[in-house]
């Protein structure tokens, strides 16, 4: 092992017997000021940025990447975030009786009082950073302030989001008895009431439920669906060409609605409907009885368990995997076979690699935590993260916690421990191969970096 230390960085390059070298390179980002709130801390969606809440001479400051920006009374609770490239952040703070929009530690005077909406931060960020909303109240109205240009002022502002390719922008108004969907300053049609409103992938549809005096249906783009007595969750697809979603019938039976037509009946469907990545193949969980369950692949049931949850489909479409629940305990069923029996599988954890070829899970057996690999298991420990796949399939990673110290695992390689690690069911490789994580020790914040060196 070769541990170099040099100003703020630190390099360790580890090698096992039957895999590449791992070079991991610890950046510091400075030691931890004093903090309100041990919560009030966040990483990056790509794990390379870290920015936190601090107290400061009686005064606060959010301090990013270990650099100090202005200093506030407060900051507003719920609105620090990243944009989901990671590039820029976000905050509301008060100073004086003022408040003011912070982007990038660079302050703006906001005129009004930030409203929360019930289904999104405020500020908000467009996915490329490029642009800001904030939703504020002033006397008895709401406005929202987009790139620094005021909106129409409402009674209420619902819900609001800024399309995946960050060009259009859309919210929730309400109108005395009356809710409508407004795109791009555009009003739609007012109801009764309407769910929360969906941009495609694409960013060229608008999907939601509305309820009028007949009953509920589902509108996209401004066009009607059915009435339904009841709605469910609603879900587009990857390729944004299918929209589907749960109705019930006079009956009270619940059916999948796909593209407007309505699948089998079911005394439940218990999960939201899902699409493979290339919308071809739908999927739900479905049950006759209360004591139930079973998987619906493109209008065909599978097999019978107590319990299920909803399928996974693999990156090529071509495969699914659910976890179900036996009297002995919890299987990965994996296009219909069965893996092993374990106490108790996360379900949110079933990840396949890229090529689909592998599967990776967590399980949960009493006070021990570990992956499955390939149904093989791994090395049991007090707590284990998401695992997460290389991009070219060759590497498995995963954070794992034994005598309360955190390391990372890719493979057979453990790095060496900290006290806590952020973002630990979020870790994520780069096309490059690197894979970062932000974690601390000794009162002390690192960014890391984990490469693999050789082929």
């Amino acid at each position: 092992m070769l541990f170099l230390l040099a100003g703020f960085v630190r390099t360790t390059s580890v090698c096992a017997q039957t895999q590449p070298l791992f070079q991991v390179i610890e950046e510091s980002l400075g030691k931890l000021l004093k903090m309100p709130e041990l919560s009030a801390r966040w990483a990056s969606p790509d794990n390379r940025h870290f920015a936190y809440i601090a107290s400061v001479g009686g005064k606060v400051v959010v301090v990013l990447d270990g650099k100090q920006g202005p200093q506030y009374d407060s900051v507003v609770k719920h609105t620090l975030s990243f944009s989901a490239d990671s590039q820029r952040l976000v905050y509301a703070a008060r100073r004086s009786g003022k408040l003011f929009l912070v982007l990038d530690q660079k302050e703006q005077s906001l005129d009004g009082d930030l409203t929360p909406p019930a289904f999104n931060r405020n500020p908000l960020l467009s996915s490329d950073g490029r642009h800001v909303a904030c939703i504020l109240k002033r006397n008895n109205n709401v406005v929202v302030l987009r790139d620094g240009v005021e909106g129409k002022p409402y009674e209420q502002i619902v819900s609001a989001a800024f399309s995946p390719d960050s060009q259009r922008f859309l919210y929730t108004a309400v109108k005395g008895q009356e809710s409508f969907v407004v795109v791009d300053e555009v009003e739609g049609k007012p109801y009764r009431g309407v769910g929360l409103p969906l941009f495609s992938p694409d960013s060229r549809l608008v999907v939601y439920s509305a309820r009028t005096d007949a009953g509920n249906l589902v509108v996209v783009n401004q066009k009607e669906g059915k009435v339904h007595e009841m709605l469910g969750d609603i879900t587009i697809s990857p390729d944004s060409k299918h929209v589907a979603y749960l109705g019930t019938n006079p009956q009270r039976f619940t059916m999948a609605v796909v593209d407007g037509i309505e699948g089998k009946p079911y005394e439940a469907i218990i999960s939201a409907v899902k699409f493979s990545n290339d919308g071809r193949h739908v999927a739900y969980v479905a049950s006759h009885t209360t004591h139930d369950a079973f998987v619906v692949v493109d209008g065909i049931e599978h097999e019978q368990y107590p319990f299920v949850t909803a399928p996974v489909f693999s990156p090529s479409s071509q495969g699914f995997a659910y976890r179900a629940h036996k009297p002995t305990g919890d299987v990965l069923v994996l296009n219909d076979v069965e893996g092993p029996t374990f106490k108790a599988i996360d379900p949110t954890s079933i990840t396949f690699s890229p090529d689909s070829k592998h599967l990776a899970f967590k399980v949960v057996a009493g006070n021990k935590e570990f992956i499955v690999l390939d149904s093989v298991a791994n090395k049991k420990y007090e707590q284990v993260g998401q695992p997460a796949f290389s991009r070219d399939n060759s590497h498995l990673a995963y954070m794992a916690q034994a005598a309360n110290r955190w390391r990372i695992r890719i493979d057979t390689f453990a790095s060496a421990p900290y006290d806590s690690v952020l973002n630990r069911d979020a870790l994520m490789f780069a096309e490059s191969g690197e894979l970062y994580f932000i974690a601390i020790r000794n009162n002390e914040v690192f960014r890391v970096k984990c490469t693999p060196n050789g082929p």
